[in-house]
């Protein structure tokens, strides 16, 4: 049936059509669901700008606040580093939000300082209503109204600040988890210092009318008809094979493609070596053995078998018959002794026996007592002991990196597997624009 069905080509056709529209609805799913994570994370920021929720004051508690001061975003840990004579200025832009986009935000950042930028200082921050506040061993403040240009590290979890009053530009370097909490809380803060909180409100709702409009369409369906030949799969294949993927740089095209031809080159001259077939190569060698094996002698690699027993009688010299040597029966041991059903004795192997320190997240350096959540002051971590967190602290997305709508569920707290941190546990659906649920986060047992 199969090579009537290759013969024909109609059963190979319909299979490739079928495998085509599995892999167009796969990468629609994918496409899907990050435009649907896009579009929460924009529905969240538009409503955090029309109504802040200000962060408690107790949770800053090295923090003074003055009359009329809230504040908006905070961080326990954060590096202060400065560029003194560095000959490379970053592009600094007025305080605006013109070019804001979720790209500010989001991107695989490197989370060290760059080398050639010292780190003067470290400590929390925070931003309120009226100034960026570091609390370290020397603090600094930045006054919004004072502040003259900012620049985002689009690599880096960086951001240069720099005011009116004269000193030298100075940079902050977060945690990863922190940068779009910090970077859009500062935005919203200058924004509102200059009075055009409502501009940026309208800003955020063009761009979530504009991500509208991009919600990827269900794919055409592959009709067997469009099904490559299979001259067209191999020429294919071998040209992804010597070129590499789509999009590849020069470089890489010229290494992959010297790579296939040298090994081609090479398993060719390892095939052409000696032409004669490996039964042929197998007799020949079985003879030259057999050659320098002396007469009487064993052959290498045979090991000697006692002498079979006789059945015939021995006759003696008189003429009497002597009974031969009687066979006594053999058994040969087991090779192993799970083969006499005998319990498996493990072979020594030099490899410890039982679970590996550090495999199970408690023994991880640095993270013993939590099992890899931030550090933070309320004790929250993301081990098997302790109560599930169904009423967080206030100041909890200073620390974990909420997802949007985080304070508008009504579950536990549950860390999605972008590593995000929902309120939606213990409800159907939980971080479905998230990749799912990973672990529960739990507090003081």
């Amino acid at each position: 049936m199969a090579t009537s069905m290759i013969s024909n080509g109609s059963g190979w056709r319909t299979g490739w059509a079928r495998r085509e529209n599995a892999r167009r609805k796969r990468a629609h799913d994918a496409a899907t669901s990050v435009w649907a994570r896009t579009d929460a994370e924009l529905r969240g920021m538009v409503a955090a700008v029309r109504a802040a929720r200000p962060v408690s004051a107790e949770q800053v508690p090295w923090l003074i606040l003055r009359r009329g001061e809230s504040v908006l975003w905070h961080s326990p840990g954060v590096r202060l580093v400065t560029r003194h004579d560095h000959p490379e200025r970053p592009a600094l832009r007025p305080p605006g939000f013109a070019d804001f986009t979720l790209s500010q935000l989001t991107g695989a950042f490197v989370d060290h300082a760059p080398s050639q930028f010292p780190v003067l200082d470290s400590g929390p921050l925070a931003i309120t209503t009226m100034r960026v506040a570091f609390g370290g061993a020397r603090p600094r403040d930045w006054i919004h109204v004072r502040v003259l240009g900012v620049a985002h590290d689009p690599r880096r979890t960086l951001t240069w600040l720099e005011d009116t009053s004269g000193s030298d530009l100075t940079g902050l370097v977060l945690d990863p988890y922190a940068v779009a909490g910090f970077r859009f809380a500062l935005t919203l803060a200058l924004a509102d210092a200059g009075g055009r909180r409502q501009s940026f409100a309208e800003h955020l709702e063009r761009l979530l009318a504009a991500h509208q409009r991009t919600r990827p369409g269900p794919p055409p369906d592959a009709d067997p008809e469009e099904a490559p030949t299979p001259a067209q799969v191999l020429l294919g294949g071998m040209r992804k094979l010597c070129l590499g993927p789509a999009g590849a740089s020069v470089a890489r095209r010229t290494v992959q493609c010297a790579t296939v031809v040298a090994a081609t080159l090479m398993l060719a001259t390892m095939a052409l070596a000696d032409p004669r077939p490996a039964a042929s190569l197998s007799a020949a060698g079985s003879a030259r053995e057999r050659a320098v094996v002396p007469p009487g002698s064993t052959p290498p690699g045979v090991v000697d078998a006692p002498p079979a027993a006789s059945t015939a009688p021995a006759t003696g010299p008189e003429g009497t018959v002597r009974p031969g040597p009687t066979a006594v029966p053999t058994t040969a041991a087991p090779a192993h002794p799970a083969a006499s059903g005998g319990a498996r004795v493990p072979e020594p192997s030099g490899q410890p026996v039982g679970p590996v320190p550090g495999q199970d997240g408690l023994m991880t350096a640095g993270v013993g007592t939590r099992c890899g959540a931030p550090l933070n002051p309320y004790g929250y971590h993301y081990c098997a002991s302790g109560l599930p967190v169904g009423d967080p602290a206030p100041g909890v997305c200073g620390y974990f990196r909420c997802a949007p709508g985080f304070w508008s569920d009504t579950g536990f707290m549950v860390q999605c597997r972008d590593d995000s941190v929902s309120m939606a546990g213990g409800r159907p659906g939980a971080c479905a624009l998230h990749r799912g649920v990973l672990r529960v986060v739990r507090g003081a047992p």
